[in-house]
């Protein structure tokens, strides 16, 4: 069965997901994930059509895979395959295009919606403060705006997406000549070139595989993503960068 949770509120859309796998987590199932590092077409495929040599239910969670076309038209390639499946296959997005949503339900398969509602108030997680306070290796000053936005309500989920893209951008930044490479915007690639200086090729690749990680165990075991977060940023920017 393959279930699809969309929108940008993503507080609403991870309860929604942890609901939907907290039994089977409970009931010893395998629970495997997958992001736009780690998809795997094929394999997903393999799951879906094979049936598990111990028996035990299979929940497989797919994100990050929105933004990405090529991606994108690859899941929609097995996506009937994930829906005739008896195991349960979850993608969850912030946003996919409409041709992919239709695609979607196409295969009759429902679209949950979780869209934010727009607020005046300013940005709980400090916009990109807290980002600008990380990539400048302000290791204190990092720390007391995440603090800063968790008490003002901000959620640990929205503050983690945020610093998974700058880290990433960077590390984009870092290995790649131009922005028209790296496929972002001019703006943003100077930005982050910039800001890739603070860092040394290791420790940008360290941090995302951290950061990936983080979010998959707060799917896969429960773990608290608040402090395991803020642990991060204490521990990625305590080096000074290797040059």
């Amino acid at each position: 069965m393959l279930t699809v949770l969309l929108g940008t509120d993503t507080t609403r859309r991870q309860k929604r997901l942890e609901a939907l796998i907290s039994k089977e987590r409970t009931a010893g199932a395998d629970i495997r994930t997958y992001s736009d590092v780690s998809f795997d077409p094929f394999e997903l495929r393999s799951l879906a059509e094979n049936v598990s040599l111990f028996g035990q239910p299979l929940v497989v969670v797919i994100t990050g895979i929105g933004d990405i076309a090529e991606t994108r038209d690859e899941f929609l390639s097995v996506a009937e395959s994930l829906h005739a499946s008896r195991d349960q296959f979850i993608l969850s997005e912030n946003a996919v295009p409409a041709a992919f949503q239709k695609g979607i339900k196409a295969l009759g398969v429902a679209i949950e919606s979780f869209d934010a509602i727009a607020k005046k108030k300013e940005d709980p997680s400090g916009g990109f403060a807290l980002t600008d306070a990380y990539s400048a290796r302000k290791r204190s000053q990092a720390w007391a705006l995440y603090r800063a936005g968790i008490s003002a309500g901000a959620a640990p989920r929205e503050i983690h997406g945020k610093l998974f893209w700058n880290v990433k951008t960077m590390l984009l930044a870092q290995m790649t000549k131009t922005a028209n490479e790296a496929g972002v915007h001019p703006f943003v690639y100077g930005k982050a070139k910039t800001a890739a200086k603070n860092f040394s090729q290791t420790e940008l690749q360290q941090a995302l595989a951290d950061l990936t990680v983080l979010v998959h165990d707060s799917i896969l075991s429960g773990v608290d993503l608040e402090p395991a977060l803020e642990a991060f940023i204490l521990r990625s920017l305590e080096k000074t960068p290797v040059r």
